[in-house]
C-alpha cells in the first residue's frame, strides 16, 4: 500500500494523527517528484492532490484551523493549473481542477467568504458546462454539470441571488431529467431530478410563488416516495433528503395557512426521523433535519420535540454544540 492509500485508510478510520503522518510524508514524497522533474505533468499533479488531501484532513478533522485549509486546497488547485499548462489535451487534468475549484468554494465558505465561493464555482460550472458541450454523448460529464450547476445554486442562494440559483436549479434538472430518460433503471438520476425540483419550489415560495412551491412539492411526493420503496428505504442519503423534503413542504403549507396539512407533514417526517435514528449508520446525517424539525414542531405545536422519548437522547456539549444523537 502506498503512502498516499495509507493516508485515506487512516482518514477512513477517523485516526488523524496517522493520517496526518501518512498524508504529510507523501506530501515530501511528491515535492521531491516534482524537483527531480518540475515539467512532469504527472508529478505536479501528484503534488496537487497531496496538497487537497491535506486540506480534506483539516475539514475532516473539524478544527477551526480554515486558513490553513485554504493554503492547501489553493497550492492544490495552483499545482493542477501549471500541469494543465504543460499538458493542456489531457482533459482529465480539467475535470480534476473543476472539482478542486469546488472544493475551495466549500472551505471558503466555512471562511465566510461568500464572493471568492460564488467565483470558484462560477468557474467550475463553465469548465463543466465546456466539457459537457465538447462530449455531449459523455453521460459522466453531463452529470459533472448537472452537479456544478446545483453547487453554483447553493452559493447564489447563501449570497441571496435567488433567481440566478433558480435559473442553475432548473437547467440542473433538466439535464438530469435528461439522463433519468436515457438510463430509466438509473434511481440516482431520477431522485436527484426530483430533488431539484424540491429545491426550486423552496426558492419559489421566498420569490412570492408559494401556490406554485406547494404544487410542485404535492407532485413530488409519489414518484421520491416510489424511489425510496424501490430500495425499501435502506439509502440513508435518499431518506435524509426525504425528510428534508417532508420538513420544507410542512414549512410551506404553514406558511401558507393550512395547519392541518403542515401538521400531518410534520408528523410524517418526525416518525421518517425516528425511523432512521434508530438506526446504527442513520443518526450522525441529520442535524440539521432534527435542528428544522425541533423549530417546527414549537412553531406548530408550542411544545419542544427534545422532551418527547426519542428526541431526548440528543446530546450536546458544554458549549451547546450538537454531538449526536441515538434511539432510546
Amino acid at each position: 500500500m502506498c503512502i498516499r492509500d495509507r493516508g485515506y485508510v487512516y482518514l477512513e478510520l477517523g485516526d488523524f494523527l496517522q493520517a496526518e503522518a501518512a498524508l504529510e510524508a507523501y506530501l515530501l514524497h511528491a515535492e521531491r517528484l516534482v524537483d527531480s522533474d518540475p515539467e512532469n505533468p504527472e508529478w505536479l499533479m501528484e503534488l496537487s492532490y497531496a496538497h487537497s488531501n491535506l486540506a480534506a484532513l483539516i475539514n475532516s478533522r473539524g478544527t477551526d484551523d480554515v486558513d490553513q485549509a485554504i493554503f492547501h486546497i489553493e497550492a492544490a488547485a495552483g499545482f493542477n493549473q501549471q500541469a494543465m499548462q504543460l499538458a493542456p489535451e489531457n482533459t482529465a487534468f480539467l475535470g480534476e481542477y473543476g472539482e478542486v475549484l469546488a472544493w475551495l468554494a466549500d472551505t471558503r465558505l466555512l471562511a465566510c467568504d461568500l464572493g471568492g465561493a460564488l467565483q470558484s464555482r462560477q468557474q467550475q460550472e463553465a469548465i463543466a458546462r465546456r466539457q459537457s458541450e465538447q462530449s455531449p454523448g459523455n453521460i459522466n460529464l453531463k452529470r459533472r454539470h448537472a452537479f456544478a450547476l446545483t453547487g453554483l445554486s447553493t452559493v447564489a442562494e447563501q449570497v441571496g441571488l435567488v433567481d440566478l440559483a433558480i435559473r442553475n436549479y432548473r437547467h440542473s434538472e433538466k439535464i438530469l431529467a435528461q439522463l433519468s430518460m436515457v438510463e430509466p433503471s438509473n434511481l440516482d438520476f431520477r431522485f436527484e431530478y426530483l430533488m431539484r425540483t424540491v429545491w426550486i419550489a423552496r426558492l419559489e415560495a421566498e420569490s412570492g410563488g408559494l401556490n406554485e412551491a406547494l404544487e410542485r412539492m404535492a407532485l413530488s411526493k409519489e414518484p421520491l416516495n416510489r424511489v425510496l420503496e424501490m430500495e425499501s428505504h435502506e439509502n440513508v442519503r435518499r431518506f435524509v433528503y426525504w425528510i428534508e423534503y417532508l420538513l420544507d413542504w410542512s414549512e410551506l403549507s404553514w406558511m401558507a395557512g393550512q395547519p392541518d396539512a403542515a401538521a400531518a407533514l410534520l408528523t410524517e417526517a418526525v416518525t421518517d426521523l425516528e425511523k432512521l435514528m434508530a438506526r446504527e449508520n442513520g443518526w450522525d446525517a441529520l442535524a440539521e433535519q432534527i435542528l428544522l424539525a425541533r423549530f417546527l414542531y414549537w412553531q406548530q405545536r408550542g411544545a419542544d420535540l427534545f422532551d418527547t422519548a426519542r428526541f431526548s437522547a440528543i446530546r450536546y456539549d458544554e458549549n451547546g454544540n450538537y454531538l449526536s444523537c441515538h434511539a432510546q
